[in-house]
């Protein structure tokens, strides 16, 4: 009898800095169980997980057999010591021993978010929440790549075996086009972009320069009203500045790892039309296909939900784990 077959189930959280997702799957990996909860409303992150463990137990009617964990923040490679970015009010940082001692002794996996969501990408028993937006794509089997893209820029490659190498997310900042303008892409690429554009002279709509002024990232006004077809100016060289960028991402990571597919998430992938946008216009293909000969419009890219990608990658990747103890 193969291990796997004796798993009575399991389950994972996705512990982002405003919500926790969680989901419980029996021995069949079906979904037997589902929450979203906010995260801060807690105490500490050892709460968060307690909690799940316990959603988990009641709806299995046994203990869990495995746990798997994604978290919106750094994990360390060799401990699995997870903390989260942005929830200042939590002081604990956990590892994989701690929570699986904590838990009665289970196996369990930490992992980044972007990391734990590529585990998805290529999981047989998971149909991911994803959006194909190329026309006439070309679709073969080979390596795909998630790219989530909010504050920062996180990466991940997932092979067709279900290997996953993953790239920690990174907050990157500063000047434009370095490295190759990745930047640009990120909330700070926002902001970057916007004052590119006005020293250029290009006149930035009131609201915006009072959001500008104010400290915002200026992401969700920005990617709406590119979402939403505005003709104003600056939204319309906005939207061709930014393409640019995201295409030199794009194909410089497609060049990278021969990616077949492309999935984004993030707030970016979140924002409505905000991707179909970009992919309509001919800055972004140009830039794209001067990272890669090899592509180009027929490149398969998707929007992809990160949460329900982080949650189901985090199971996916401690099942994967346990079926070969």
């Amino acid at each position: 009898m193969t291990r796997n077959k004796t798993i009575a189930g399991g389950f994972a959280l996705d512990i982002g800095n405003t919500k926790t997702h969680g989901q419980v799957r029996d021995a069949e990996h079906n979904l037997v169980r589902e929450w979203t909860v906010s995260t801060p409303s807690h105490t500490s992150l050892s709460e968060v997980i307690k909690e799940g463990y316990k959603r988990a137990e009641e709806s299995l009617g046994r203990k869990p057999e495995f746990v798997g964990l994604g978290f919106g923040g750094p994990v360390d490679e060799k401990t699995g010591a997870a903390k989260l970015t942005l929830v200042t009010s939590f002081d604990d940082t956990v590892t994989r021993q701690e929570v699986s001692e904590m838990l009665g002794g289970v196996p369990v996996v930490h992992l980044n978010d972007v990391a734990a969501s590529a585990h998805a990408l290529d999981f047989p028993h998971f149909k991911l929440d994803a959006t194909l937006l190329t026309k006439d794509a070309r679709v073969e089997v080979g390596p795909s790549v998630l790219v989530e893209i909010g504050t920062g820029v996180g990466t991940a490659y997932c092979l067709p075996d279900g290997t996953v190498m993953p790239s920690e997310a990174v907050r990157i900042h500063a000047s434009n086009g370095v490295p190759y303008g990745l930047n640009l892409c990120g909330s700070q690429g926002f902001v970057n972009i916007t004052k590119e554009l006005a020293d250029s002279g290009v006149v930035v709509p009131a609201d915006v320069k009072e959001l500008l002024d104010a400290g915002d990232t200026l992401g969700p006004v920005i990617t709406a009203r590119i979402g939403e077809g505005d003709q104003d100016i600056f939204i319309q060289q906005f939207q061709k500045v930014y393409a640019k960028y995201l295409g030199e991402l794009l194909g410089t990571l497609q060049l990278a790892f021969l990616a077949t597919r492309i999935f984004i998430g993030g707030s970016v992938g979140r924002a409505p039309m905000f991707l179909e946008k970009i992919l309509e216009t001919d800055e972004f293909w140009l830039a794209f296909a001067k990272r890669d000969a090899l592509r180009d419009k027929d490149m398969p890219i998707f929007r992809v939900n990160d949460s329900d990608a982080t949650v189901k990658g985090a199971y996916a990747a401690v099942s994967k784990h346990i079926s070969n103890l």
